[in-house]
């Protein structure tokens, strides 16, 4: 299996269709004379990890002004068109603590752009517009390097349980340009010219999988025995009798004859009873180990992991790692 690295400097771009359905365009097609910059991103979106230092905030608009000026000086922006073309540029601090940074621009329809006061354009929410975007010190979204044929062999989307570090398939890459690599639905571009994934070797891998193994067990653990206590609440002797008690205030309009009253009762008690003892039953640990329970599913696929981990010499956990789906068990 692979995962995907940031190195010194990584910056992926894309081409996206068309976000909307573009109207009678009745206003005159208008190109941005500046770039759209907003520091934080369209409406304070998305979550930034803390605040940009000045240095950090000037280099952003530095650099979203250049990329303006190279975009401003290709032949499909200087062409006469019917669409309105605008570039937007955005910075973050993400959750590895570098900043990210995205630059997008947009040929939209006339009417789903506006002026602001800076004078620059920024496209409306749900309008028709075609987009082509750059992200740098992005981790690319997985599911534009996959191979999507692999994916009921790798990875998690198969619904089973994997060795793997990410929920997605193998990276699929289908060639090269101006020294970046293209891959299903994105071009990775790195500063040093070396790919963006390598091979994630086994011990991290292992061991990322027990955390969430043992944090899946012990939340259904936790959930099993909860929904336990709660069902045990509704049998208790008080319990018995006051839901009784409501039940027969409904029902003595409809069955005004006390002995069939009295009968229904009964009855609605010992499907009570029945019902319970088949909850209590889902919710204790099946006797048999099943991998393909609920119940056993995590521990057992945790006590596979935790094995195999304990095995590994120093050597044995920094071997690249292909992730593959265990047949035997079902998580």
């Amino acid at each position: 299996m692979q995962r995907i690295v940031t190195r010194a400097w990584v910056m992926a771009a894309s081409l996206a269709l068309p976000c909307g359905l573009a109207d009678a365009q009745s206003a005159a097609p208008q190109i941005s004379r500046i770039v759209t910059f907003d520091p934080d991103g369209p409406g304070g979106r998305p979550p930034t990890a803390r605040a940009l230092t000045a240095a950090e905030l000037k280099l952003a608009r530095e650099r979203a002004i250049a990329f303006y000026a190279a975009v401003a000086a290709t032949a499909p922006w200087k062409e006469p068109q019917n669409r309105s073309k605008l570039v937007t540029s955005w910075a973050v601090v993400g959750f590895r603590r570098a900043v990210e940074q995205s630059f997008t621009v947009y040929w939209s329809a006339t009417n789903d752009v506006r002026l602001r006061a800076d004078g620059a354009l920024t496209p409306k929410l749900g309008g028709a517009h075609d987009i082509f975007y750059f992200i740098t010190n992005e981790i690319p979204a997985t599911n534009r390097l996959e191979d999507r044929a692999t994916r009921d062999n790798f990875g998690r989307d198969s619904g089973r349980y994997g060795l793997t570090f990410d929920a997605f398939a193998m990276p699929r890459v289908l060639g090269e340009i101006g020294g970046g690599t293209i891959y299903v639905d994105m071009i990775v571009f790195t500063r040093d010219g070396r790919s963006a994934l390598e091979p994630a070797p086994l011990g991290p891998l292992l061991a990322f999988e027990v955390q969430r193994l043992r944090k899946s067990a012990t939340d259904l653990k936790e959930g099993f025995a909860g929904s336990l206590r709660q069902l045990e609440a509704t049998m208790t002797p008080q319990a018995i009798v006051e839901r009784r008690a409501k039940r027969e205030e409904r029902w003595k309009t409809e069955t005004r004859d006390p002995v069939a009253l009295a009968k229904r009762l009964d009855a609605g008690h010992r499907t009570d009873a029945l019902d319970y003892e088949r909850q209590k039953e889902r919710m204790t640990a099946p006797a048999s180990r099943d991998p393909k329970s609920v119940w056993w599913g995590a521990r057992l696929a945790l006590e596979v992991v935790e094995s195999r981990l304990a095995k590994l010499d120093a050597a044995g956990r920094n071997v690249p790692a292909c992730g593959r789906v265990d047949q035997a068990v079902g998580w």
